[in-house]
Parts: C-alpha cells; structure tokens; sequence
C-alpha cells in the first residue's frame, strides 16, 4: 500500500513510503513490511496516450513470525524477527488508476546466529 511522500524526502529523489504484510496461516511465518519506494517512468504513449511502463525499487524493513531458535527437525530456524526487504517491480500502466506489474520481494536476515565451533 503506497503513500504520497513526504516534502522532506525530496532530496533524496521523492521516495513514496509503503507498509505491506502477508499472512500464512499454515506455518506461522506472516510478515509485515515497511519501506521507501524509488519508480521511473521507462516510456510513454506505448500503445495509447495514458500508458506508461514504470520500473520501481524499494527498500525497507520486515518483521516476520515463524521460529526463531528453536524449530522441529523438518522446519528451518528464521533467527531473528527482523529482515531488509528489497524489492524490484517492473509494471504497465494501463490508466492513470490501473497497472498491472510483476515484482520480485527478497527479505533477509544475514543470518546473524551463533554458530558452535570446535576447538
């Protein structure tokens, strides 16, 4: 969900900010994300007076469930709650109020845990 940006914003290109999420209520890891979203139009007048193709880029936060530390045998330990996101979207606008867009989101932790070591 986009939101007009703000004037202080402008000097670093006038990002919009945007809030998402997504729930999985089979496993337990539903997110929630946050962020700055950076978009260009690449052409206009494609195929009609009011479409465009637009390349947008964000970058944020995420705060996701699942297990943290301790996970059963066949689920994977997520480490801690806090992700970037990073997300990369490719869209036609149709209409100055529909698009249609294809957008690829990458959500990572660094994975920061602990690993033993044997001396």
């Amino acid at each position: 969900m986009p939101f007009t940006p703000p004037r202080a914003l402008g000097a670093v290109g006038s990002p919009w900010s945007d809030i998402g999420g997504s729930l999985d209520t089979a496993a337990g890891t539903s997110s929630g994300d946050f962020g700055l979203t950076w978009g260009i139009t690449l052409t206009q007048s494609l195929f009609r007076w009011d479409d465009s193709v637009l390349l947008n880029g964000s970058f944020g936060g995420a705060l996701r469930g699942g297990y943290t530390n301790n996970a059963p045998p066949d689920r994977k330990k997520l480490g801690p709650a806090l992700f970037a996101r990073e997300g990369l979207e490719l869209g036609y606008q149709l209409t100055p109020k529909l698009s249609v867009s294809g957008l690829l989101d990458y959500m990572s932790n660094a994975d920061p845990a602990t690993q033993s070591r044997s001396h």
